[in-house]
């Protein structure tokens, strides 16, 4: 790796402040289906041990359910790569200084569900920097092809913010050739493919995440705004914290006595005095 590219790998890492997470199979006890827990049960007391055999339907439930089996619906068998595990991002991306925000959707079977929550996800990602999703997130055997969602949300992004770059990671226990990520790539938006069943797939993904981030920006002048725009973000509500509901008597009046009164525009977009430094400035 060049000076340039560890150069931009780190500024990307410092920019990234928000991952937006979309997944049907997040780890909430109260998600699972009264087939999942039923088969759970059969499990618990085929086990040989006397004491395993004593769990109750309210134990299995306090269970973490980051490490509970998920009912595999093609295999038949139980299988935990399509989950979405939450202890384990939350502890790569802490790490990694980026804050991860998970979108639940209960699996989607109709059209009207599947448009608005498309709609949805498409507002969120206007507050995000990267956007990952799962590529399954219809309900089995209804009227919804899989991976229709995935595609779509792709698509209105595309369609809606024309002008704005975004970085999508699809994290799924699909195979790659089943996303063909490359065709969902086009103009103002990359697509690149994680796969969940992957050994260090959740303590590499912010890495991952960084990386094409940083390939997707880079340049001299791509690195200039963000550099620029990190600043920015960083002191918002250090700029915020000048510009008081204290001070628009004051805007108001000056507006007033203007013989034109849009000339006070000057005075409410110019760099405010901070309230404790106004207390001691000198008056000539």
């Amino acid at each position: 790796m060049t000076a340039f590219e560890t150069h931009m790998q780190a500024l990307a890492k410092d920019f990234i402040g928000t991952v937006l997470f979309v997944d049907d199979q997040l780890p909430d006890v109260l998600a699972v289906s009264e087939e999942t827990l039923r088969d759970s049960i059969a499990v618990a007391m085929n086990r040989e041990n006397s004491l395993d055999n004593a769990i109750t339907e309210t134990e299995i439930l306090q269970v973490p359910y980051d490490g509970n089996p998920v009912h595999d619906q093609e295999s038949g068998d139980f299988n935990n790569s399509h989950l979405l595990k939450i202890k384990e991002l939350s502890l790569a991306f802490s790490e990694s200084d980026i804050l991860f925000s998970p979108v639940y959707t209960p699996s989607l079977s109709t059209e009207d569900e599947q448009l608005a929550f498309v709609g949805r996800v498409c507002r969120l990602a206007r507050k995000a920097d990267v956007i990952v999703l799962d590529w399954e997130l219809e309900k089995k055997d209804s009227q919804l092809e899989m991976g229709t969602t995935a595609r779509q949300i792709i698509d209105k992004y595309k369609s809606d913010n024309k002008d704005r770059d975004i970085l999508f990671c699809i994290f799924s226990a699909k195979n790659k050739e089943t996303v063909n990520p490359s065709d969902l790539s086009d103009g103002n938006v990359f697509v690149f493919y994680v796969s969940k069943k992957d050994m260090d797939a959740y303590s590499d993904l912010p890495n991952k995440i960084v990386s094409n981030f940083a390939k997707r920006h880079e340049g001299i002048l791509p690195s200039a705004a963000l550099s620029a725009i990190k600043v920015i973000r960083d002191n918002t509500h250090r700029i915020l914290s000048l510009y008081s509901a204290e001070r628009d008597t004051s805007y108001l009046s000056h507006r007033c006595l203007l013989p034109r009164p849009e000339d006070a525009e000057v005075f409410a977009t110019e760099r405010p005095t901070p309230p404790a430094a106004a207390k001691y400035q000198k008056v000539t």
